[in-house]
């Protein structure tokens, strides 16, 4: 439509897969027959997608935090330091416990609101919960797994470096975490 263009945002730390803009619509005329459902309701339609979104964050996290556990495993079993392997060393071990509890804490968490909406219920307070408390813990893990990988870590092509520069954008989508927490407080009637 004459009004619209776009300008690529081509200098993002991350998600460079993710073909992002800023759209501009100067006096743009949008013809009755491309309205996307009822008229002046786009506000609502909007919010009413947050909830899927914020859940695939969650979700999405649960996946990076999953993938760094398993290469930080893999680099611990194969590299040696002072005569033994990583994961024979203690404080690697224990790395590894906290990331691997921080998994499971937010896939149960996420089975959990999963069963809900399942059972026709639509838990926002617990939605919001779990995506800044899976974003913090990704904040964590993948802090650890590059950690434990050391310099090799923090080189491109490895795919925990990929993570490293990739989760703030899953903090940030769908409600920053300190939105989260407030729209927590708010569903929790307080």
């Amino acid at each position: 439509m004459p009004g619209f263009s776009r300008t690529e945002l081509s200098k993002k730390t991350g998600w460079w897969a993710s073909d992002q803009a800023t759209l501009y619509f100067d006096d743009v005329r949008v013809p009755i027959d491309n309205l996307m459902g009822p008229e002046n309701r786009g506000f609502l339609a909007i919010m009413d997608n947050f909830n899927g979104e914020r859940l695939g964050l969650v979700a999405g996290s649960l996946g990076m935090m999953k993938a760094c556990l398993e290469d930080a495993i893999s680099w611990a079993q194969q590299r040696k330091t002072f005569g033994k392997t990583l994961i024979q060393h203690q404080v690697i071990r224990h790395k590894i416990a906290e990331i691997s509890v921080r998994i499971d804490v937010v896939e149960a968490y996420l089975n959990q609101i999963c069963a809900s909406i399942e059972n026709g219920e639509n838990p926002v307070a617990e939605i919001s919960k779990a995506k800044f408390f899976a974003t913090k813990s990704l904040e964590y893990v993948v802090s650890e797994a590059v950690q434990i990988l050391g310099g090799a870590g923090y080189m491109r092509g490895c795919r925990i470096e990929n993570i490293f520069r990739d989760y703030k954008v899953m903090a940030i989508g769908g409600g920053s975490e300190e939105i989260m927490r407030d729209l927590a407080v708010r569903q929790m009637g307080l």
